[in-house]
């Protein structure tokens, strides 16, 4: 089976940090950054990090 060097489908990190930036791009107030990261990483629940994971498990490799 065939992989791609770097393949970011297969990598829920990707899918948080995606997330984050997402969340950043919505929300972002006058705190510090870091608050704002931090509570970016607290919208999510452990339902979305499943759902990160399913998500990765079901790629096909032959579509990367």
């Amino acid at each position: 089976l065939y992989l791609p060097t770097y393949s970011p489908e297969l990598d829920p990190a990707e899918l948080v940090f995606s997330h984050i930036k997402r969340w950043l791009e919505h929300n972002r107030s006058e705190m510090a950054l870091e608050d704002d990261i931090q509570e970016a990483f607290y919208t999510i629940s452990p339902e979305i990090m499943s759902s990160f994971y399913n998500h990765c498990l079901n790629v096909r490799v032959e579509d990367i």
